[in-house]
C-alpha cells in the first residue's frame, strides 16, 4: 500500500515523524492490523527516466550487469538530487483481511492506495519469502532517511510493532529457526545477485505458466522492470505484450494506479480489462 500526504504538507523532519502517526492512524481506519512502514521522499524526474532510458537502449548501461534506475541514479556524477524531485510518501506492508475505500477528501487530504496482496506465506514454499524479500529490497533501495537522526527508517505499526509482537515469543523454536533460516538464505541469494550484477535474475525455481499453450514461467511483477529494459526481450515479445506487461509493472509500483472506482477489481477478467485501458492509455 502506499499512503501520500496533502501536496506540500510534508517539508521538514518534524513533519516526516508526524507523517508516520498519521500513517498509522489512516492505514488502522482502513482495517490494517500492523505490519511495517518505510518512507520514500524523492520520485526519479521524467528528465532522468529519460536519459536511462537512452542510456539501456544504447547499450551504455545494462540492467542485468549495471542495476536497475536508482542504482543508475546513484551512479551518475550529476548530483542526486538534481535527477529527483522530492515527492513524499509511505509505503507500507500490512495485515489486512480486506483495505477499506480512500477518500482525501475525508481524510484531509491524505490518500491511501492498496498496490497488490503478496504471495501466501508457507514455511516450506520459497514463493512467499521469495516475494517478500523482492518488495522489501525494491523498497529499501531508495529509501529516504537522516543520517543523523536517532529514529529508525524501518518502523513497524499496530499489532506488529515491537512493543507487542516478538516472533521469538509467538513461534516455537523449531518453526521460527526454520522461517528464520530460509530467509537468509534467500534473501542472502537475492542480495549477491544484486551485488554481482546488477540486478535480480530470474527465479530458477520458478512455477510454469498453466496458460493453455504458454510454455513461459511465472516470475514476480518487480522483475519486469529489468526485463523491459533490455531491447532484445522487448524485441522477442509481442508489442501488446510488452504494453500490458510495462502497465502491470507501473501498476504494481504505484506509478499508474487504475482510477479510484477500480483499484479493487472483484474478478479475474475485471482486473484483465482494467490493465488493458492502462495499457491503452486510457
Amino acid at each position: 500500500m502506499v499512503v501520500s500526504p496533502p501536496t506540500g504538507s510534508i517539508k521538514s523532519l518534524v513533519d516526516i515523524q508526524r507523517g508516520y502517526r498519521e500513517t498509522y492512524e489512516l492505514a488502522r481506519a482502513k482495517g490494517i492490523r500492523g505490519g511495517v512502514a518505510i518512507f520514500h521522499g524523492f520520485r526519479v524526474a521524467d528528465a532522468a527516466k529519460d536519459a536511462y532510458d537512452a542510456a539501456v537502449k544504447s547499450g551504455e548501461w545494462l540492467p542485468e550487469r549495471d542495476g536497475k534506475l536508482w542504482r543508475w541514479v546513484r551512479q551518475q556524477d550529476a548530483s542526486w538530487r538534481d535527477l529527483t524531485y522530492w515527492s513524499p510518501h509511505y509505503h507500507l506492508i500490512g495485515l489486512a483481511r480486506d483495505v477499506g475505500w480512500s477518500d482525501a477528501d475525508e481524510q484531509e487530504g491524505w490518500i491511501l492506495r492498496r498496490i497488490r496482496s503478496l504471495d501466501r506465506f508457507s514455511p516450506n514454499i520459497d514463493s512467499g519469502y521469495e516475494d517478500m524479500i523482492g518488495l522489501s529490497m525494491y523498497l529499501l533501495s531508495h529509501s529516504t532517511f537522516e543520517t543523523t537522526a536517532s529514529k529508525h527508517s524501518i518502523r513497524w505499526f499496530g499489532e506488529l510493532s515491537t512493543n507487542q509482537f516478538s516472533p521469538e515469543s509467538e513461534l516455537d523454536a523449531g518453526l521460527y529457526d526454520l522461517i528464520a533460516t530460509r530467509a537468509r538464505e534467500l534473501a542472502g541469494t537475492a542480495q549477491g545477485t544484486e551485488s554481482d550484477t546488477g540486478g535480480s535474475g530470474p527465479n530458477e525455481e520458478q512455477s510454469e505458466c498453466c496458460t493453455e499453450g504458454c510454455s513461459g514461467d511465472f516470475a514476480p511483477i518487480w522483475e519486469a522492470g529489468a526485463a523491459l529494459s533490455d531491447p532484445r526481450f522487448c524485441d522477442s515479445i509481442a508489442s501488446e505484450t510488452e504494453s500490458l506487461l510495462n502497465a502491470a509493472f507501473q501498476w504494481a509500483i504505484g506509478d499508474r494506479p487504475p482510477p479510484d472506482d477500480q483499484l479493487f477489481p472483484k474478478t479475474r477478467t475485471e482486473a484483465r480489462e482494467i490493465l488493458r485501458e492502462l495499457a491503452a492509455g486510457t
